[in-house]
């Protein structure tokens, strides 16, 4: 099980870990919205110039924001209102598995795991996934919603940016005011 590997792993480096000073807040007071894929894991930070710790990270399947006060908003309220965080970034990337979905493909697999879909809560289960055919548009997309969002405050900056995954290379989509 993955489970046993984690927990070995966990072992061997609790042993030769020195321990982290959890009262510190980020440096440079930024939010990156971005997705949960792994691959941003290794280039994402270095390519933006920073370090651990010094943003707050809201990750997300494609980095989609589905609803007004869903989970990415409620991330973003907290970072601004409790940790101080003063502008946000959100990052899509190229190659991204949430713009190539094959909803049938989910929904079998769903199935065969016992889910029933028709007792999901929902009429769309693409905009529900968050599902999208162009990751600048779904950058514009978030940006937008949490520019409207009343609980964001205007003065706070919100840019969109979409991350080459092969290059690291980021192009602005949408720059906050």
């Amino acid at each position: 099980m993955v489970l046993d590997e984690v927990l070995a792993a966990n072992k061997k480096y609790v042993a030769s870990h020195r321990p982290v000073r959890m009262d510190a807040r980020p440096q440079k007071k930024v939010i990156i919205v971005t997705c949960m894929d792994a691959r941003l894991a290794a280039f994402l930070e270095p390519a933006l110039g920073l370090g651990r710790g010094d943003a707050l990270w809201v990750k997300s399947a494609g980095a989609t924001a589905v609803d007004d006060r869903g989970d990415v908003v409620r991330s973003v309220v907290e970072a601004i209102y409790a940790l101080g965080a003063r502008e946000v970034l959100v990052i899509g990337h190229t190659h991204c598995g949430m713009a190539h979905v094959d909803l049938v493909k989910i929904t079998q697999e769903m199935r065969s795991l016992g889910v029933q879909r028709e007792k999901l809560p929902i009429d769309d289960i693409g905009a529900w996934l968050g599902v999208f055919a162009d990751v600048e548009q779904n950058v514009r997309e978030v940006v937008r919603r949490l520019r409207a969002s009343p609980l964001i405050s205007t003065r706070v900056p919100v840019h969109g940016l979409v991350a080459n995954v092969e290059s690291g290379e980021l192009k602005i989509v949408e720059r906050g005011g």
